[in-house]
């Protein structure tokens, strides 16, 4: 199972693949720890979370995704350039 990360308009949106998904979303910031960030999983309907660009600083990210659906626990690791 896979998390489609892509940027829309002002948006980050990752597309998770399940309804009832839990976890969290880490923005690593390779060059600096400051600006990293974390987020709850918190999907919408369409199982897509939405985080807004101005939360992030322009950069190279590398996003690791830790994501609970039912019993099974899951992992990714995903790069995006933020602009």
């Amino acid at each position: 199972k896979e998390v489609l990360v892509s940027q829309k308009g002002g948006e980050v949106h990752l597309t998770f693949p399940d309804k009832g998904t839990t976890g969290t979303i880490h923005f690593y910031h390779p060059s600096r720890k400051m600006f990293d960030r974390t987020f709850d999983i918190d999907l919408s309907d369409s199982q897509i979370q939405k985080i807004d660009r101005s939360e992030l600083i322009a950069g190279s990210y590398r996003v690791n995704i830790t994501w609970q659906t039912g019993e099974e626990d899951f992992y990714q690791q995903s790069s995006i350039y933020i602009q």
